[in-house]
């Protein structure tokens, strides 16, 4: 049997994943669509009225779910015949090959999917995954009418409890917050609140509610899984061979390490048989292992898979498997490539339905977190050089033009942060700066130069080039370089540059002036080490004494702190 890898049985369950995914989004953009009206009437009008949808709703959640199922049966089909063929890709050719020996007798089907028993097995896995799937969409349907019930709820009793608060607050002066203003901040909780919480799609027996997505990925891996396994297995029986040998590998579970390399026959029988090199080998029923436990031998987690064996044909070899550390490192990549995908939807979804209800202000909130983790997700795939999957964090009814004013609502908000510390005067001039500081891996920079400027421990005239090449000349002349006791500078942080360059240039009461790096450097290379110290943060730090200044470093990380003039 071809080992299909949990990459592997990812791939071929992700279709069907994705229609879910694109279900949940679909039902609570249209969920939220349905409080963008009514902001002008009273609390109770309000609630009467959205209760009055529900009928209305149930309809509109019935025709997305039908829509997008439509193809499930045809989706599953592919997955179980793609299992099917890269699960037997390998044993074919062997079982071949003992044909032309002589060895066994041709089967009746020449194509696997051809095959009698395959065909059965494969329409009985089918039908089982399908019924399942039709228990996830009912259960989708009648969760969405619950968290439609209990955004009204929420949302009457959060904008009862601000609008006591604020009489309370505002009692002085006369003054309340507008009804239109309380509605809408309180659907953004409520709304924000079902969002996190989702939609269900199945309820385990301990209770536990799985999400639609996350519960059919793991019901069709477990599916595909099954389907391969019990493919090689009837295969090997088309031909007439019962026997197979477990594979190794490192690390197996307890409930299959003591079957590894072994050898055992699908129809529960125990014997001897000669191999192609004249070897006799024991083999014993497979129902004395762990087949059929949750973790046991062949399980979905198990990593072991049967390797044909065709008595006077099979030469048993232990076949070199795929670097494990390369396997692990593989999908933990995709594992966390996925991750931030999902947190890409998540935000977009959560968007979108802001956007359904007609919040400006929440929709502006979570189009810069969109932008934000697009951010991440672009610096992660350029770092492992893994190809981004762009059609994994598309949402339903987060198009083009919901995109183009995420995207002005994303710039507004940059320009609106960032214009007085740039000197920036459009938009698109401040986010090309920042663009242009994050990619170069300067964004911790402009942060900490924002931060200075706000404390006052730099001046707003200094500006943020200025800013940057000392950062570099701190590179260039102070890390990598030793100090006089031995200790590595490594790196620094914002407030070393904050230091050398100072508050002032000239001396001023009350006011700091700066470092020179070239001053810095002669006192790590020949000043007075001091005592290490811990600060109130728990951290250690060590402070070199030279002739014109004091320069501070932690000698845990190499990190420069600081650096002041003496006498300052």
């Amino acid at each position: 049997m071809a080992r299909l890898t949990p990459n592997d049985i990812l791939g071929l369950s992700e279709p069907i994943e994705l229609v879910y995914s694109n279900i949940v989004d679909s039902l609570l953009v249209n969920m939220a669509r349905h409080f963008s009206s009514g902001h002008s009437l009273s609390t109770q009008e309000w609630e009467i009225r959205k209760l009055a949808e529900l009928g209305q709703l149930n309809r509109e959640s019935m025709e997305i779910i039908a829509n997008l199922t439509g193809q499930n049966p045809a989706l599953m089909q592919t997955a179980l015949e793609n299992a099917v063929y890269a699960a037997t890709k390998d044993i074919e050719p062997e079982l071949k090959k003992g044909v032309k020996a002589g060895a066994i007798d041709p089967p009746a089907a020449d194509n696997v999917i051809a095959s009698k028993s395959v065909s059965q097995a494969l329409k009985a896995y089918d039908a089982q995954a399908l019924d399942k799937l039709n228990l996830v969409n009912t259960t989708m349907l009648q969760s969405t009418l619950d968290q439609y019930r209990k955004v009204i709820s929420n949302t009457v009793n959060i904008e009862r409890q601000m609008q006591a608060s604020q009489a309370i607050l505002n009692a002085a002066a006369g003054k309340v917050i507008a009804g239109t203003e309380s509605r809408t901040a309180a659907l953004r909780q409520a709304l924000s609140q079902i969002h996190a919480e989702g939609i269900t799609g199945f309820i385990d027996r301990a209770g536990r509610r799985w999400s639609p997505e996350a519960y059919v990925n793991m019901d069709i891996r477990t599916t595909v899984h099954n389907t391969a396994i019990e493919a090689v297995k009837l295969r090997q029986q088309d031909y007439g061979v019962e026997i197979f040998r477990v594979s190794r590998h490192s690390g197996a579970r307890p409930l299959c390490y003591p079957y590894q390399g072994r050898y055992f026959s699908w129809n529960n029988k125990s014997g001897t048989f000669t191999d192609g090199e004249g070897k006799r080998h024991r083999y014993a029923p497979i129902s004395s292992t762990s087949y059929g436990k949750p973790a046991g031998l062949f399980g979905i987690n198990c990593g072991h898979h049967p390797i044909t064996v065709i008595p006077g044909v099979s030469i048993p070899r232990d076949m070199p498997e795929q670097s494990k550390e390369e396997n692990d490192r593989i999908y933990a990549e995709s594992q966390q490539q996925r991750k931030l995908e999902r947190d890409i939807r998540y935000a977009k979804q959560k968007a979108a339905m802001l956007d359904a209800a007609g919040d400006k202000e929440g929709f502006a909130n979570e189009a810069a977190k969109v932008k934000q983790r697009q951010a991440a997700y672009n610096a992660f795939c350029k770092e492992t050089g893994r190809t981004k999957r762009l059609d994994r964090t598309q949402v339903f009814d987060y198009n083009k033009d919901v995109s183009r004013r995420a995207t002005a609502a994303y710039n507004d908000r940059i320009h609106t942060q960032y214009k007085g510390y740039l000197g920036t005067k459009t938009a698109q001039q401040t986010v090309a700066k920042v663009k242009s500081i994050t990619d170069n891996g300067d964004k911790w920079l402009l942060d900490g130069y924002t931060k200075a400027v706000d404390k006052g421990d730099i001046s707003a005239l200094v500006g943020i080039d200025t800013y940057l090449s000392t950062a570099r000349e701190i590179e260039r002349n102070l890390v990598g370089t030793s100090a006089v006791n031995g200790l590595e500078i490594k790196g620094y942080t914002t407030h070393f540059v904050d230091r050398v360059i100072g508050q002032t240039s000239t001396s001023h009461a009350g006011m700091r002036t700066g470092v020179s790096v070239e001053d810095a450097l002669d006192t790590l290379l020949h000043g007075q080490p001091q005592p290490i110290t811990i600060r109130k943060n728990g951290k250690r730090s060590q402070k070199f004494k030279g002739q014109n200044n004091a320069v501070t470093v932690n000698p845990d990380t190499g990190l420069l702190i600081q650096t002041n003039p003496r006498g300052e």
